[in-house]
């Protein structure tokens, strides 16, 4: 018995297509960094499960679970070029290290029931799970986020989103007016408010990302909590908490309107950083913020509070 570990980006796709998945077979310590070039290609989602012959669990550490092998699988919309994707991971990685398994076409109908019979709760902390629809909260009391997969990825599994809602869960947030700038699935707006936070704003240019935050919402009984609209919709004013989630070249290039949403005894938390990218990113903030960092594998996650003068 092998024992799944599902990650997924916030990228949004059509609800009724085929999809193209491409299947690598490599080292534990590699299939990330595959994962990561197969994202950079354009995957909607990267999946790895145990490819070795021993049988490991990954509830104690679903980002590093102990396996020898693992299977990578990317998940294409089915227009892709293929061979310009194999090509990448052929450029970064020797035959001896990767073994290319297979490119084949998966029915909408066969994703859902693949995903449905691999996916379950998820520990954040202590007090925070993150539970598929499909599956029974393990900790009634706990604070649990019912999330599927649909029209906008984004289950808190990829560890850009789990550095946030670890942050979230451990943090103070009765109260705080919080922004969730490229909101995804809605999920860090979701967990914010079912952790105490007083109101979140959902903001996304996409809006697939949109739809699918306000029916993540309303499942979680907290839509009277959670604003949902595109950024140039923002009426919040300035946030006691404001989170951004996307990619570095683009945080970056908001510095300046990320700025004025935070409140001058506010914290901001940036991520989608590789570990690469993170002094770019924060020379883009002119030192108006002191950061502190937090990595899980290659990310980081940002968490600043204005600097003092």
């Amino acid at each position: 018995m092998t024992s799944p570990f599902i990650i997924w980006n916030k990228r949004s796709h059509a609800s009724q297509v085929s999809w193209l998945r491409i299947c690598y077979r490599t080292k534990r310590d590699l299939g990330a960094r595959i994962g990561d070039v197969m994202e950079a290609c354009g995957a909607i989602a990267v999946s790895t499960k145990n490819a070795g012959s021993g049988d490991f669990f990954d509830t104690a550490s679903p980002e590093n679970p102990e396996w020898s092998e693992v299977y990578v699988s990317g998940l294409f919309l089915q227009d892709v070029e293929p061979g310009g994707i194999t090509a990448s991971v052929a450029e970064q990685f020797d035959d001896c290290e990767t073994q290319l398994l297979g490119i084949d076409e998966l029915p909408e109908q066969d994703w859902v029931q693949a995903w449905s019979r691999t996916c379950r709760p998820m520990r954040i902390t202590q007090r925070l799970w993150i539970c598929p629809s499909v599956s029974d909260p393990p900790v009634s009391d706990a604070v649990n986020i019912i999330i599927d997969p649909g029209l906008a990825f984004g289950t808190g599994a990829h560890p850009t989103t789990r550095l946030c809602l670890e942050w979230l869960a451990n943090a103070d947030v009765s109260g705080k007016q919080v922004v969730d700038y490229g909101c995804g699935s809605g999920i860090l707006a979701i967990a914010a408010v079912k952790l105490g936070a007083a109101h979140a704003w959902a903001l996304d240019v996409d809006p697939h990302a949109l739809t699918a935050t306000r029916y993540n919402a309303q499942r979680n009984h907290v839509d009277g909590g959670v604003t949902v609209a595109a950024p140039e919709n923002l009426k919040a004013g300035r946030a006691d908490i404001v989170i951004v989630n996307i990619l570095a070249n683009v945080i970056a290039s908001l510095a300046a309107t990320l700025t004025t949403l935070v409140r001058p005894q506010g914290t901001i938390l940036l991520t989608g950083i590789l570990d690469s990218q993170v002094e770019r990113v924060c020379k883009a903030f002119l030192d108006k913020f002191e950061f502190a960092r937090h990595r899980r594998r290659d990310w980081s996650l940002l968490v600043g509070r204005p600097a003092e003068r």
